[in-house]
């Protein structure tokens, strides 16, 4: 039989970074220090757009 994997709400809380760290990865982002994938990595990021969300707001 084939293994069902059930996935509970709250196993994997979201992370929530402080407004520093925020401006940093923005201004890493800017600078064009390393591009969005890149810091998605370097930082543990997950979604595709958080950092532009967050280039929008404090860019």
């Amino acid at each position: 039989m084939d293994q069902l994997q059930i996935r509970l709400k709250g196993a994997n809380p979201q992370k929530k970074f402080s407004e520093s760290f925020k401006r940093q990865v923005v201004c890493e982002f800017e600078r064009g220090i390393l591009n969005k994938k890149q810091l998605q990595l370097k930082y543990g990021l997950k979604g595709h757009s958080q950092v532009l969300k967050w280039c929008r707001k404090y860019g």
